[in-house]
């Protein structure tokens, strides 16, 4: 009986709605080539859609974006939806490079964020709120964060003595172009700051990386001076965040899949193994890191970061490197280089190792050449 009422309400509010979608009184905004600009600078964050009359899909979801726009006008802090139409503003029509109507766009200053293309008033407002949510959690101390992210997850801290610093709204914004699985916080606990030592300092971040085969405290890198370059925009400091959050061990999952295929300019490895079928994956997965940890990283150091991979989870990564059986994978740019065989001997992968760098060096010199 209830999901019948529900329907029968949800219908009475869809068809009035639609009725009313180029209706003087709607409460979603007409944006054009001419009003964008100052809307824009006047609002921090809105949506857009943009639609043509003739898109049997575009009248079918207003009734959704007409509802979303009345709730997210009538909340505590109005968000405000906007329309465009497409077959007469072609400004932004190429500007925002649209072939397919409807499309659902958010900007929260610069930065865009496409929507799926069948949303529901739900979804819109969903997402709203979420865009107009700090990036970022405030936290009392490290326990906390570490309860916050798994053993796969970089978390990015924020250490200041005022929840208004300047700096926090670049940080909130080089988080939402981060990856997004990278936890971030922020925290005025004078306690934390001191155990970082950074009483003396009014913000500073630091980033901690994934620490599954940390057998004590993270690994901190201090990333405060990416924040403090001259008029650096976020898109440039999430990049240089994601450049050093991959940990010199690390595993690939789907917590990490996008870290790792996102850092181009770093030596990875892969080790595939079929970790899925074993009795204990995370015991073997441990040996094989401890390993390297005692006879590979001290000698070659921070040029290489190592990551296993479930060859049967991921084939299709592991064969992006070769199509014939090998123990290591290497990959810098686009240059792939493997070791043959199937047994991991660690002398022999020292030697891989030092031949792959080797290998990368000659090749930068010689891209280098006039």
């Amino acid at each position: 009986m209830f999901m019948i009422e529900w329907k029968l309400i949800r219908l009475f509010v869809c068809t009035v709605f639609a009725r009313k979608i180029f209706a003087t009184d709607s409460d979603v905004i007409v944006l054009t080539d001419g009003n964008f600009t100052s809307f824009a600078k006047e609002h921090e964050i809105f949506m857009f859609v943009f639609y043509v009359d003739w898109c049997t899909h575009c009248t079918e979801i207003m009734p959704e974006y007409e509802l979303a726009a009345k709730i997210l006008k009538s909340s505590e802090n109005p968000l405000p939806l906007a329309k465009i139409d497409g077959m007469t503003q072609n400004r932004l029509v190429n500007q925002y490079g649209i072939k397919v109507y409807p499309k659902f766009l958010i900007r929260n200053r610069e930065r865009i964020v496409a929507l799926e293309s069948k949303p529901t008033a739900k979804s819109l407002v969903e997402v709203m709120l979420k865009e107009a949510r700090p990036a970022y959690k405030p936290i009392n101390d490290l326990k906390e964060l570490e309860a916050e992210r798994s053993v796969d997850q970089a978390a990015l801290l924020a250490l200041t003595n005022s929840s208004t610093h300047p700096s926090i709204d670049l940080f909130d914004q080089s988080v939402r172009y981060a990856d997004s699985n990278l936890k971030a916080f922020v925290c005025r606990n004078i306690g934390t700051r001191r155990q970082y030592n950074v009483l003396d300092r009014d913000f500073a971040v630091f980033l901690l990386q994934a620490q599954r085969f940390s057998s004590g405290p993270p690994t901190v890198i201090d990333v405060t001076e990416i924040y403090n370059e001259p008029n650096i925009q976020p898109r440039k400091v999430a990049e240089q965040i994601l450049k050093r959050q991959a940990p010199l061990v690390g595993v690939y999952n789907q917590l990490t899949k996008r870290m790792y295929d996102s850092v181009g300019d770093l030596v990875l490895c892969i080790i595939p193994q079929p970790f899925s079928v074993l009795k204990e994956p995370g015991r073997a997965m441990n040996m094989i890191a401890d390993q390297l940890k005692e006879h590979i990283l001290p000698k070659i150091k921070q040029r290489i970061h190592w990551i296993l991979v479930d060859e049967l989870n991921y084939q299709k990564l592991v064969e992006s490197f070769s199509d014939t059986e090998f123990v290591i994978g290497c990959k810098f740019n686009n240059d792939t280089f493997t070791m043959p065989g199937s047994k991991l001997d660690m002398k022999e992968v020292e030697v891989f190792a030092r031949k792959t760098l080797l290998r990368i060096s000659l090749q930068k010199k010689a891209n280098q050449s006039p």
